[in-house]
This record gives structure tokens, C-alpha cells and sequence, in this order.
């Protein structure tokens, strides 16, 4: 009746009588290859910059925040945490003024490194601990209101006070294990933007990326 017949090889009659056309069984897919990994090392310092606005009238213990890295960190020839990678932490202590004598407290704890496919690996950092001025920190201890917004906030663990320091990126005020700083008001504001240097206390092993040293 001028219809064409389907060619038997690309059909196979179905139970109710119809015409099934079948498709050519796919190769199997290959499994992707697990990625290189490499050791980043107990002491390697990370360049952070605050996305989460902190302040301590409006955040409290627990609260999560999120960082993104501000250098490459390498290691040999290939880059191992690329720059703009998230890090994620929590604040493990906060504290209002009004609450202790005068002074704000707020206390960033870092807890992982998300690699560019959004995988998380726990990292080891020493908290970082904040507070405002008090009545005891010295003129040269104190670090301006103004040199904290943008400024790096260094984890530092040495009591001796550090010669240019207050004048510095990085903050050189250590009282009790704080670092003290002025601020324009009572209260602790941490800025979007606000970068700290942290190091690690352990070593983390994470996926390399195709970056080399130079590139």
C-alpha cells in the first residue's frame, strides 16, 4: 500500500504485536580517575578574607561565617588551595561590652577548606581571639579603628610586643592571648573584606589543581 517496511535488524516484534525499534548497546563509561592529592603542611600560613559581616551586638556563639582566600598556596610546583577558595568557620565565643567590664569579646574558630568541586576537609587553626581596647592596653598596644578595616588580623601566640606593629597590616597586640583592638565604638565590627593570616597546626591533604608555580 506504498508503506516501507522496517528493516528486521532494527526491530523486534513486542509481546502485544507491535514493532519496537532497539537502540545499539552504549560502551560502558569509565570510572574517572581519583585526583592527585598533596600534603599541605603544619605551619603553612592562609590569607583570609572575611564575606560574613561579624559584630558583637548582632552575632552570637555559634554563628557560622565564611572566608575566601585571598593568595594561592602552593606546594612544589603545583597549586594545592587556589585563591578565592572558601573557608568556612564558627564563633566560639562572644561577648557584648556591657557583659565584661567594658570590653567586646569574639573569638573566629576555622574549621574546614571547600576545594573548587566543593568537597570540605577539616583544617587545624588556632582560634583567633578578639577584644575590644581596654583600660590596661597602651597607646602602641592598641591598633586604630581605621587599620582594622582592610588590615590583616594575625593569630599571633607571642606575648612581646612587636616593634611597628600598632602601625602595620598586621596586628601586633597581644593581652592575655587577645589581640586588642581600638574600635569606634564599644562593640566589635568585623567587616566583609576583613582579612586575617591564620596557620595551620596540622597538616591537611587536599586535591591538587593543574596551576603551576608561576601561572
Amino acid at each position: 500500500s506504498g508503506q516501507t517496511e522496517a528493516k528486521p535488524s532494527a526491530q523486534k516484534p513486542s509481546p502485544s504485536g507491535t514493532t519496537v525499534k532497539t537502540e545499539p548497546a552504549k560502551p560502558a563509561t569509565k570510572k574517572p580517575e581519583p585526583p592527585k592529592m598533596a600534603t599541605v603542611p603544619s605551619g603553612t600560613t592562609l590569607m583570609v578574607a572575611l564575606e560574613t559581616h561579624l559584630r558583637t551586638d548582632s552575632n552570637k556563639t555559634g554563628d557560622g561565617f565564611r572566608a575566601r582566600t585571598t593568595e594561592a598556596v602552593r606546594v612544589g610546583d603545583v597549586t594545592v588551595i587556589p585563591a578565592g577558595s572558601e573557608v568556612r568557620g564558627h564563633l566560639t565565643h562572644v561577648e557584648e561590652p556591657h557583659r565584661t567590664q567594658g570590653k567586646a569579646q569574639m573569638t573566629l574558630a576555622f574549621d574546614e577548606y571547600v576545594d573548587p568541586s566543593g568537597k570540605t576537609y577539616p583544617i587545624s587553626v588556632d582560634p583567633i581571639v578578639l577584644e575590644g581596647e581596654g583600660d590596661k592596653v597602651s597607646d602602641e598596644e592598641k591598633v586604630a579603628a581605621g587599620a582594622v578595616i582592610g588590615g590583616v588580623i594575625g593569630a599571633l601566640t607571642s606575648k612581646k610586643k612587636t616593634k611597628g606593629a600598632a602601625t602595620g597590616a598586621v596586628a601586633g597586640a597581644v593581652t592575655g592571648g587577645a589581640i586588642a583592638l581600638a574600635t569606634k565604638s564599644k562593640q566589635l565590627d568585623l567587616p566583609p573584606g576583613q582579612q586575617f593570616s591564620i596557620e595551620l597546626t596540622a597538616p591537611v591533604e587536599v586535591p591538587v589543581t593543574r596551576l603551576t608555580a608561576g601561572k
